[in-house]
């Protein structure tokens, strides 16, 4: 009944979804009413459009909901949802930060040391 693991068992998904609300012998206003959620959101998740939900856990937590409104196995629907988003996911490269060398810190605060000085030197009140 549900295919997991890509985008395409979102179609199956979906249709689980409406083919259950059918069965309930309800529309989608009334589906609406009862889980308080827009009919454009639960359209969209009869047409396996989750991106029209706003963010991947809004087109879950929606759903869910409407699963448990009509007696749907919860479970497998979010996970189902969750396998497709992952794989549509972007893949972030993780960029780690290379350290500075102790060098040029030194270096750095040995410039700035110098320079505080030299004003210091050259203020006539500052000069002991």
């Amino acid at each position: 009944m549900y295919k997991t693991g890509s985008p395409e068992g979102w179609t199956a998904t979906a249709d689980a979804l409406r083919q259950a609300r059918e069965a309930c012998g309800l529309s989608l206003d009334e589906l609406a009413a009862r889980t308080r959620i827009s009919h454009h959101h639960l359209a969209a998740i009869e047409e396996a459009e989750f991106g029209r939900c706003g963010a991947p856990i809004y087109a879950i937590g929606f759903a869910r909901s409407m699963a448990r409104a009509l007696g749907v196995p919860e479970q497998q629907v979010v996970d189902s949802i969750k396998a497709g988003i992952a794989q549509l996911a972007p893949v972030v490269p993780v960029v780690v930060p290379v350290p500075r060398s102790v060098g040029m810190t030194l270096g750095l605060s040995a410039v700035a040391a110098l320079a505080l000085s030299i004003v210091t030197w050259m203020i006539p009140g500052l000069r002991p």
